[in-house]
């Protein structure tokens, strides 16, 4: 079994063909993140960094 108890947020992406979608959230459960990304490498390296 996996101890998850160190990991502070969980992520999910949805890797699609116009966009992306990522969503996070904690062990509690709570959305910390849910957007819409672009699915290009420059315009996601636009994006600024998470806890920025």
């Amino acid at each position: 079994m996996i101890d998850t108890g160190d990991i502070d947020v969980f992520l999910g992406l949805d890797v699609g063909k116009g966009e992306h979608h990522a969503t996070a959230v904690t062990p509690a459960g709570k959305k910390a993140f849910d957007k819409r990304l672009p699915n290009t490498e420059p315009k996601l390296r636009e994006l600024p960094e998470a806890g920025s």
